[in-house]
């Protein structure tokens, strides 16, 4: 995910202590998320979105990041 600009990582230690479950582990001071996990919460977020979609409803695309804006304004623009 991070050589596909998906996610730049976390530093340990800089997560809520309820993400716990989620993580894997940690390699060189930044914190791994468990991809199995990562996999299985993105295909229902996927199946979310397409019902939303299918019925109509609004999906707003977000982000926090001015890098990355861009891409996600033309990639919400795509969607219509």
């Amino acid at each position: 995910m991070m050589e596909a600009r998906v996610h730049f990582g976390h530093t340990d230690g800089s997560l809520n202590d309820r993400m716990k479950p989620y993580l894997f582990g940690s390699r060189l001071g930044h914190t791994i998320f468990d991809l199995d996990q990562t996999a299985a919460h993105l295909k229902r977020a996927l199946n979310f979105a397409a019902h939303v979609a299918l019925q109509g409803g609004i999906i707003v695309f977000f982000c926090r990041s001015s890098i990355n804006a861009h891409q996600v304004e033309k990639t919400a623009m795509e969607c219509g």
